[in-house]
């Protein structure tokens, strides 16, 4: 599976690597949404893991931008707003899911169903 981190702190997005580093076959990495885009126009990730508050372009944005360009791709927004209406707002534009950043041991769990969905 590739996957691209999008967040525009180093440390988040390393952190957040060796925690799916084992699912990972190729793994990319964004400062924020405008960069994921580009990135995206050229090589398209299996699962894309989206911060949404980055300068340029917000993850939401970039996320409605990316899956108009492919739906086979998945993106779990990391956030540390939990919040019903983002929430909700993350389901509408299609995200596969939304996880706090406070709780980033449940992403094992959804690469886990992600893997499993997709037959590898």
């Amino acid at each position: 599976m590739t996957i691209l981190i999008v967040d525009d702190n180093d440390d988040f997005r390393r952190l957040v690597k060796s925690l799916v580093n084992e699912f990972g076959d190729e793994i990319s990495e964004c400062t924020d949404g405008s960069e994921a885009i580009e990135f995206c126009n050229k090589v398209m990730p299996d699962l894309i893991l989206m911060d949404i508050q980055m300068k340029h372009i917000d993850g939401f944005t970039a996320a409605k931008e990316i899956l108009a360009i492919s739906d086979k791709t998945q993106i779990i927004i990391l956030t540390q707003f939990d919040d019903t209406t983002l929430k909700m707002k993350a389901k509408q534009i299609g995200a596969y899911d939304y996880v706090i950043k406070d709780n980033l041991l449940q992403l094992n769990q959804l690469l886990e169903n992600i893997n499993k969905s997709s037959g590898e």
